[in-house]
């Protein structure tokens, strides 16, 4: 709930009574740290006011309304609140009921309705002066993304909206786009970074002293620290969520800790306390109406009550998860209980019933590989150029029917053994070996397919080629490059490591993806950039001469120290040193590769950095024999330059330490340089 909103509502209201009511309101907000039932009590006793009270009044009440409904799993009430919501003339009114609508669908498993949604709400939220409006809408946009599996649009939408905050803004608001960047991080497998962000996520949430969000916070560190390999201070965090969940009536928070706490007892084999905290969660869950998630504590009590040898219960509530995931047609979740399900009728004799589990598991992988794919197809028709769309389509397609070839290869051979009790047991082995490795995260192949798409060729923060990528590009160049003039540009942000140390990682990332972004409006559709590592970037231009290479690396010093970047610490000047040679120098230094010609190129970004930065350096033309000229630059390259071996260039960048904005980095230019055009 806004409080910049509550406090205009507080001024708008004309009535007596209305002024109190918004007063109730404020309070019932700011003290978020009072159980949901003192909330709700208060807000009862308001709501006669605001039936009968204005727009904007009426609006932040129907809001806190829907968001305490959603935290006790009420969701049905909370979709008719949220339609009273919806029905309010105002965009905003109209904006929060959409995000709010978006978490409703993702409850329920609906995740087309889920994005529409939240593209709805964030679109409506536009329209808003409001900055709190806008940033409740964009933040369920970001996480709808990244539940989704599109990281990529989570990352960037996250950026932006914190970049756009600042420092300044609401702890809490902030909070909605570091939480989202922790998942990103997470599903990325980054985990210092993810750890960074879950940290910083807490942290603003006690600053802002909002217990209703405390939890959350604490679940997501949990996953983090699990995924670090951190297991004791995983279930050391899920246990404060529980209490702080508990204490406050969270029952969506509590019910989400008690399951994944059963899953920690799960992967340790302690079947006792797993099927204690699972029972826990479905108790809670029968307080709740239908979501798909409930699934997942049936399916640990499950299988609890089968590692306890008590199978005949243990196998009732793995049907009950499979008939849940059912009614949402939730494939992943199919995928996840079927292998369990099969493993529990092997072992109570149910022969016929293990085998047609498994055979249910095989059709719904391969529907879900077939809705992979078809995913992957769209979205790499978007991304990429035909070539290598085509080269990576394929690349699933092979290792999906590699796959599809090896199980029937091994079906074949055990039927042929004459065994089908064999069949059985062979495939229960493997399907509880896969499941045990992959447990909670999406299947081996979804994973794989994911990771090639996302991987493959991109780096996941700036959404540029990665250095894996490039080289590979440079590989297939070679053969041409001795009829095509290529040239090789190295760029290196200036101060990197004192914009991280001094306003954090956040702050260092969003250098990086505004940078990038200005980087690529300079270059055309040929033309190559990557990530090379770091804050390091590699441009590769084709057909292009000498002169025109100096020209592009002005531009480009100019596009990044022109204009200050806006950040959340605030805006300031961000400068580029560079160095770039021509590739080749001339016909004979065409057999050195563009390996002895990148070398060049980093040589003269290291002496643009040694000589002021904010500048480059280039070498653009061989002035004597290549082999005598490559030991001299190789053995001394400032003094081979003054001996004129090569023609060089330099290039200055825009003077950033007068401007408004601030260059918090400057250093003062130095008049003594190599300056070679002849």
């Amino acid at each position: 709930m806004s409080k910049a909103l509550l406090f205009a509502g507080l001024l708008t209201a004309s009535q007596p009574a209305w002024a109190e009511a918004d007063k109730a309101l404020l309070a019932i907000d700011a003290a978020r740290a009072r159980p949901l039932d003192a909330a709700i009590a208060d807000l009862e006793r308001w709501r006669p006011h605001f039936d009968a009270a204005d727009t904007e009044s009426r609006r932040l009440f129907l809001q806190l309304c829907a968001e305490i409904e959603i935290e006790q799993g009420h969701l049905r009430q909370a979709e008719t609140t949220l339609a009273q919501l919806s029905a309010q003339s105002d965009a905003a009114g109209r904006a929060i009921a959409a995000a709010l609508a978006s978490q409703l669908f993702l409850l329920h498993g609906q995740t087309a309705e889920s994005l529409r949604e939240a593209k709805s709400a964030a679109e409506l939220a536009n329209a808003q002066t409001g900055p709190r409006i806008q940033a409740f809408a964009w933040g369920v946009l970001a996480q709808t993304l990244q539940r989704l599996g599109r990281l990529e649009e989570a990352m960037v939408v996250a950026q932006s909206s914190l970049t756009k905050l600042g420092n300044t803004a609401p702890a809490r608001d902030r909070a909605r786009f570091t939480r989202v960047l922790a998942g990103v991080n997470f599903e990325l497998r980054d985990m210092p970074r993810a750890l960074a962000y879950a940290q910083e996520t807490k942290k603003l949430v006690e600053q802002d002293r909002d217990l209703w969000f405390m939890p959350t916070a604490e679940l997501l560190l949990a996953s983090v620290f699990s995924g670090s390999g951190r297991s004791n201070d995983s279930r050391q965090m899920l246990v404060h969520a529980i209490g702080d969940g508990q204490r406050l009536g969270l029952a969506m928070q509590t019910w989400a800790a008690h399951t994944n706490l059963a899953d920690w007892y799960l992967q340790k084999a302690r079947w006792a306390d797993a099927a204690f905290y699972a029972r826990h969660a479905i108790a809670l869950s029968h307080k709740m109406d239908d979501n798909v998630q409930k699934g997942v504590t049936h399916s640990n009590l499950g299988q609890a009550l089968i590692g306890l040898g008590q199978l005949h219960e243990g196998i009732l509530e793995l049907e009950r998860s499979v008939e849940i995931a059912n009614r949402a047609n939730d494939i992943t979740a199919l995928i996840d209980t079927l292998p369990d399900l099969a493993a529990g009728y092997y072992k109570a004799g149910r022969v016929e019933a293990a085998y047609l589990a498994l055979q249910r598991y095989r059709a719904k992988t391969r529907e879900l590989a077939l809705l992979n794919r078809e995913r992957l197809e769209v979205e790499m028709q978007a991304r990429f150029d035909i070539s290598r769309r085509d080269r990576q389509i394929e690349q699933l397609l092979s290792q999906n029917q590699i796959q599809s070839a090896t199980v029937e290869r091994q079906r074949a051979e055990v039927q042929a053994r004459g065994a089908a009790v064999l069949v059985l047991v062979a495939a229960v082995v493997f399907a509880l070996l896969l499941f045990r490795r992959t447990r909670r995260s999406k299947l081996a192949l979804e994973q794989a397919n994911k990771r090639l798409a996302y991987f493959a060729e991109r780096d996941p923060l700036s959404g540029l080629l990665n250095r894996r990528a490039m080289l590979a590009w440079l590989e297939q160049a070679r053969a041409g490059a001795a009829n095509s003039a290529l040239g090789l540009l190295l760029l290196d942000i200036d101060h990197f490591k004192s914009i991280n140390d001094r306003f954090g990682h956040a702050a260092g990332d969003a250098v990086i993806v505004e940078l990038a972004r200005r980087l690529q409006e300079l270059l055309r559709e040929d033309d190559r950039l990557a990530r090379w590592g770091g804050e390091e970037f590699l441009i590769v231009v084709r057909e292009i001469r000498p002169g025109h290479l100096e020209a592009l690396a002005e531009r480009i010093l100019g596009r990044i120290g022109d204009e200050p970047f806006a950040l959340a610490a605030g805006a300031f000047s961000v400068s580029l040193s560079a160095g770039f040679a021509a590739y080749p120098l001339a016909s004979e230094s065409a057999a050195a590769g563009w390996e002895a010609h990148l070398v060049l190129a980093d040589q003269a970004l290291f002496l643009a950095k040694r000589r002021g930065r904010n500048r480059a350096c280039g070498v653009v033309e061989l002035l004597r024999p290549w082999p005598e000229a490559r030991r001299a630059l190789e053995a001394d390259f400032p003094q081979a330059l003054a001996a004129r071996f090569v023609r060089s260039v330099w290039c200055e960048g825009p003077e950033l330490g007068n401007r408004e904005a601030g260059n918090l980095f400057a250093e003062p230019r130095r008049e003594a340089r190599v300056q070679d055009k002849a």
